[in-house]
């Protein structure tokens, strides 16, 4: 379907962001998971990259909220968050490693995600 309409100029920029963050981590996983030839690691990564899409399926449903100092605040934490662990993602070799910087980033994009709800 498309439309005329042009809504970026409405879209919630920090929404944006979180959504910026989650497709880089998703396409790191993606390299790595191109690049193992482990079959334990590779469903470990195809694990996480369902992970991080469901969140950016939940923020394509939340685009046009409301703008919040707080919602920016936890923009810029998980800008921070994802820039360390595409970093790390490069050199975790260990499945149990992977699964926990991906949990722990996704924490926090899931208390962003949260707050985003209710505005």
């Amino acid at each position: 379907m498309t439309t005329d309409v042009d809504n970026s100029a409405s879209a919630n920029v920090d929404v944006n962001k979180l959504q910026a963050a989650l497709f880089a981590v998703h396409d790191q996983l993606q390299s790595k998971f191109n690049a193992t030839t482990d079959p334990d690691m590779s469903e470990a990564i195809l694990t996480e990259m369902q992970e991080v899409m469901h969140r950016i399926v939940l923020l394509q449903r939340q685009i046009f909220v409301g703008q919040s100092s707080k919602l920016s605040n936890l923009a810029d934490q998980v800008d921070g968050v994802n820039q360390t662990l595409q970093q790390s993602l490069q050199t975790i070799n260990q499945i149990t490693d992977l699964v926990k910087a991906v949990a722990n980033f996704l924490t926090l994009v899931d208390k962003a995600i949260d707050f985003a709800k209710t505005l």
